[in-house]
C-alpha cells in the first residue's frame, strides 16, 4: 500500500464516523456525547424508516405515555409541596359533542398550522432540528401552562414529539409534515377526551 493510498483510506475511515442524517448529527455536541440519553428515540422521530401512516400511529403512544407520566410526577411533587392541585390543574372540560369534536378534530388542525408557523420562525434561531423541536415544545408547554401550571407538564413532551414529526416529514411535502404532526395530536386528544367521558359515566 502506498503512503498516498493509506492516507486516503484513513481519511475515508475517519469521515465514515460522521455519516448519517443531519438531524441525528445535530443531536450530538462536539465532544461526541449525546444530548439525549434516548438518542435512538430522537433519531427514530427525526429520521423515519417507516411509512407516513405507520409513523403517525407510532408517534401516538410515544407522545402520550411519557406525557401522562410527567403529568403524574409533577402532580405528585406539587402535592408533596403543599400546593392545591385544583388551583394549578388544567381547566375542566365539559363533556359535550361539540367539545369532543373540537378537541379531536378542530384543535389538532388549527394547532398544527400554528405549530408549523412557529417552527418556521424558530428556524431562524437555530438550524438544528432537535433544538427547534425543544424550543417549539417549550413555547407550547408555556402556552398551555398559562391556563394551569400542571398543563405544562402534560403537553411539553407531546409537542416535542409533534414538532419532531413535522420536521421529519416536511422535506417530503407540506401535506406529509402536516399529517405526521396532526394525526398523533388528534389521537392523543381522543385518548384524553375518552378518559374524561368514561369518568363521567
Amino acid at each position: 500500500m502506498t503512503k498516498k493510498g493509506g492516507h486516503r483510506d484513513r481519511l475515508l475511515m475517519k469521515g465514515s464516523a460522521h455519516q448519517g442524517s443531519s438531524e441525528i448529527a445535530s443531536a450530538q455536541p462536539k465532544n461526541g456525547h449525546r444530548v439525549f440519553r434516548s438518542t435512538k428515540l430522537v433519531a427514530r422521530l427525526l429520521s423515519p424508516k417507516v411509512s407516513l401512516w405507520r409513523y403517525s400511529l407510532e408517534a401516538w403512544p410515544i407522545a402520550l405515555i411519557p406525557s401522562v407520566l410527567l403529568f403524574a410526577l409533577a402532580a405528585g411533587l406539587f402535592a408533596l409541596l403543599g400546593f392545591s392541585l385544583e388551583s394549578i390543574a388544567a381547566p375542566a372540560r365539559e363533556v359535550s359533542v361539540s367539545n369532543f369534536l373540537g378537541a379531536v378534530i378542530f384543535a389538532p388542525i388549527v394547532e398544527t398550522l400554528v405549530l408549523i408557523g412557529g417552527i418556521k420562525i424558530l428556524g431562524s434561531v437555530s438550524s438544528r432540528p432537535v433544538v427547534v423541536a425543544m424550543l417549539s415544545a417549550l413555547v407550547w408547554g408555556l402556552f398551555h401552562g398559562s391556563f394551569g401550571a400542571l398543563w405544562f407538564f402534560g403537553t411539553v413532551w407531546s409537542f416535542f414529539v409533534l414538532s419532531c414529526a413535522y420536521l421529519a416529514w416536511r422535506g417530503r411535502s407540506f401535506k406529509a409534515g402536516f399529517i405526521a404532526a396532526s394525526v398523533p395530536h388528534a389521537l392523543v386528544n381522543l385518548t384524553a377526551m375518552s378518559i374524561i367521558v368514561l369518568e363521567t359515566v
